[in-house]
């Protein structure tokens, strides 16, 4: 995930040029960012704005391979499809406040997702917030199997800034789990996905193993994660329940 946050990171980079005026038009926005991808990457591509979301879709005929060269390629690509997103969005005059770039294999079988907030890029370039802030508020979305990554590809609507913050809250969880070697033991397959909010409470679906030793890390970092995006972001929801397959709340976490 490391090279991940690079290219996060490297986003912010094309704010200084993105900045300094309108270069695309809210109503050939879909267009121009197509262009811009084809002419960057080789690519076709699909983008689609839904309110104040845009989400672009390209699909990587080799998503995965243990050809060092084709991954190298394969991150590359991503990299400059999200740094193609920000310039067009920022150096545009529309309304755009999340934007949603997805990378996903010919089959679906596989599926890339970054989600990025506007006025995070903001304020990260602006020195409102640190870089590890900024790093914090990065949403990074992976899916396997056919069901999980078609539903990824296919759900676009409009998203509200309480689902933005549901659904990152989940993604820190997994990159916890993914990025640290103990952790990745010690949980192995446990993930954490968004279901959604009702009234004040926000809801995520567990999938894979819980047992005694799991719980307590799982938590901890669900309290702190809850009372960190409380605070960095105004959302309606005040606490957290995390469910089974089978319906069982197997977390909790409160506003302290």
């Amino acid at each position: 995930m490391s090279k991940i946050k690079v290219i996060l990171s490297l986003c912010i980079a094309v704010f200084l040029c993105a900045s300094c005026g309108v270069t695309y038009k809210k109503e050939e926005i879909s267009q121009d960012l197509q262009a811009l991808i084809k002419k960057e990457c080789g690519l076709d591509s699909n983008v689609v704005v839904i309110g104040k979301t845009l989400y672009l879709d390209i699909v990587i005929d080799k998503f995965i391979s243990n050809d060092n060269k084709i991954v190298f390629q394969t991150i590359k690509t991503i990299q400059t499809t999200n740094l193609a997103i920000v310039r067009v969005v920022l150096s545009s005059d529309s309304n755009i406040q999340y934007m949603v770039g997805t990378a996903f294999d010919k089959n679906k079988i596989l599926a890339f997702r970054i989600v990025q907030n506007i006025d995070d890029i903001k304020s990260y370039f602006y020195m409102r917030i640190s870089r590890s802030d900024y790093e914090s508020r990065n949403l990074i979305e992976l899916a396997g199997g056919s069901s999980f990554a078609a539903r990824m590809v296919n759900d676009k609507h409009d998203i509200t800034k309480d689902e933005f913050v549901g659904r990152l809250i989940a993604s820190q969880i997994n990159m916890m789990i993914r990025t640290n070697l103990l952790y990745g033991a010690l949980i192995g397959a446990m993930q954490m996905q968004y279901i959604g909010i009702k009234g004040n409470e926000l809801y995520f679906l567990v999938l894979g193993t819980v047992n005694s030793v799991v719980e307590p890390i799982i938590q901890e970092a669900l309290q702190s994660d809850l009372e960190s995006y409380v605070n960095k972001y105004q959302v309606s929801f005040n606490s957290i329940k995390a469910i089974n397959q089978n319906g069982k709340v197997i977390f909790n976490a409160y506003l302290s």
